[in-house]
């Protein structure tokens, strides 16, 4: 899951066209991983999160190019969340909810800090989750309450700023984020 949660954080600007210059038919799923220097196709044993890295010694096999250590201590932070959550939850649906939450952070949070973006695309489902499924919050009219409150009060922002400034700042990521918090 933090292997794939990287890619999305790569891929994902690219794949939705939100970049200069995307990187046409680059998508979550297409092509396979490959070095970011010479394009080599990552085989079987490099993709393994963590041992792939110290295998390799943290190069490319073939052009002997630097693996940023990005990728292992992502990976790395992500597995202690995910294991750790198994001693605080309660229940295995607790847990789960909870990693799936941190793993979709980690994307938003990344993409947020470098491109200044919070996609809509993986907002908006965890706001209809959390809407839905929440475990953190039994009551449904709580978590109802608590979403239009959130978005409103983001929209609100956003309606002041743009009628101050004359800028269009609305954006569906950050008004579900908020709306989902």
């Amino acid at each position: 899951i933090s292997s794939f949660s990287g890619v999305c954080i790569d891929r994902l600007p690219h794949q939705m066209g939100w970049i200069e210059n995307p990187k046409e038919n680059y998508t979550i799923s297409y092509p396979r991983s490959q070095c970011n220097s010479c394009s080599r196709t990552l085989g079987a044993i490099d993709l393994i999160p963590i041992l792939g890295w110290i295998v390799n010694l943290g190069k490319c096999k073939s052009c002997n190019s630097a693996v940023p250590i990005k990728y292992p201590l992502t990976e790395f932070a992500m597995g202690l969340v995910w294991a750790s959550s198994a001693y605080v939850f309660d229940t295995l649906g607790e847990a789960m909810s909870f990693c799936l939450l941190a793993s979709c952070m980690m994307v938003i949070s990344a993409l947020d800090l470098k491109h200044h973006w919070i996609p809509a695309v993986i907002s908006t489902p965890l706001l209809w989750l959390g809407l839905l499924l929440s475990p953190f919050e039994p009551e449904v009219i709580i978590r109802v309450i608590g979403a239009v409150l959130g978005g409103g009060m983001i929209m609100t922002v956003f309606w002041f700023y743009e009628k101050r400034t004359g800028m269009d700042v609305y954006s569906g990521g950050d008004i579900a984020f908020i709306a989902f918090m």
